[in-house]
């Protein structure tokens, strides 16, 4: 139960990336997606409220995919929870 928490705690880390390079606040997102200030600020904060509707709204305003604001697997991130040896 902790990975499927932990990737959804890395679902927000690409966000963050997007907005920061776009120059996105959260209520500037709140307001392109149309999702209500709070419950988005609520959702970042705790990713396991995130929908795929809400992915898939944040993703059209910051001009990415779904795909894209979803962690993607590295090696790194399996070393780090050592799930591989070295």
């Amino acid at each position: 139960m902790a990975n499927a928490i932990d990737a959804l705690d890395r679902v927000v880390e690409p966000i963050q990336t997007y907005m920061r390079e776009q120059g996105y606040s959260i209520n500037s997102l709140a307001s392109e997606t149309r999702i209500p200030y709070a419950s988005l600020r609520r959702r970042l904060l705790d990713p396991e409220q995130l929908t795929f509707k809400d992915l898939s709204r944040i993703a059209d305003a910051l001009h990415v995919t779904a795909v894209d604001v979803l962690p993607q697997p590295t090696k790194q991130h399996a070393l780090a929870d050592g799930r591989l040896a070295g």
